[in-house]
C-alpha cells in the first residue's frame, strides 16, 4: 500500500514538472470579463458594445470625445493592449511571442484606420514599440 502511495506522490510530481511546457490555455481573441478590469474604462464600453443603458449612454460619450473614425475601430487598440497584459502571463516563449505579434498586429490595424491627427496614435504608436523590442528580446 505504501509503495503503491509513494508512485501515485511520484506521477502527481512529475505531473506538475511537466506543467510548464504545456501550451498556454486559448483565451478568446477580446478580453475577458477579468482583463477588461486591467484595460482603461473605454475598452468596456466598445468591447460590451450597447449592451445597457449606461453602455449606452458611455458608448456615445467616447466617440464623441474621439470622434467616430477612431471609436469605430478602437476595439482593436483595446485588444492590443490586453495581449500586452498576456504577454507576462505566458509561461512559454511560444505563446509571449504568439500575444506580441497579435498585440503589434492590432496596432498596426489602428495606425492604418485612426486619423493621423488623433492624440491616441502616439499611444499606439509606443505601444507598438515596445511590443516590438520585448518581441526582440525573447
Amino acid at each position: 500500500m505504501l509503495h503503491r502511495t509513494i508512485i501515485g506522490i511520484v506521477l502527481i510530481m512529475l505531473g506538475s514538472v511537466n506543467a510548464p511546457l504545456q501550451a498556454q490555455v486559448a483565451l478568446p481573441n477580446s478580453p475577458t470579463a477579468v482583463e477588461l478590469a486591467a484595460l482603461p474604462r473605454e475598452c468596456r464600453s466598445k468591447v460590451l458594445g450597447r449592451a445597457s443603458p449606461q453602455l449606452e449612454a458611455e458608448w456615445n460619450l467616447y466617440e464623441a470625445r474621439h470622434g467616430r473614425e477612431v471609436w469605430l475601430h478602437y476595439h482593436h487598440y483595446c485588444f492590443a493592449l490586453n495581449f500586452m497584459n498576456r504577454t507576462p502571463l505566458a509561461s512559454l516563449k511560444k505563446d509571449k511571442r504568439y500575444n506580441l505579434g497579435r498585440a503589434i498586429g492590432n496596432f498596426d490595424y489602428v495606425l492604418r484606420h485612426w486619423p493621423p491627427n488623433t492624440p491616441l496614435r502616439p499611444l499606439a504608436e509606443n505601444g507598438k514599440r515596445q511590443a516590438e523590442f520585448m518581441i526582440k528580446l525573447l
